[in-house]
């Protein structure tokens, strides 16, 4: 995440989430609050956005994101 973002200093904690699929399969997250949102990118991306739950699935995301957008939430966190 800092490494893409530059905002790893900016994060107070990280709550690691781990969420099980199919096969076997687990991945886990980190989950943070962040009170200064500007984001520095790194060479490799060239835009980001700030987007809704709802405008989240307008977009083509990484394999799996979604998934894991949608366990998030269901666990009550606020993305």
């Amino acid at each position: 995440m800092g490494e893409e973002t530059g905002i790893v200093d900016k994060c107070k904690y990280l709550v690691p989430y781990t969420i099980r699929y199919d096969f076997n399969y687990s991945k886990t997250v980190f989950v943070t609050t962040i009170n200064d949102p500007v984001v520095t990118l790194n060479w490799e991306h060239n835009s980001y956005a700030w987007v809704s739950l709802e405008e989240s699935t307008r977009y083509d995301l990484v394999p799996g994101t979604k998934a894991t957008i949608k366990v998030l939430c269901g666990r009550g966190l606020m993305i």
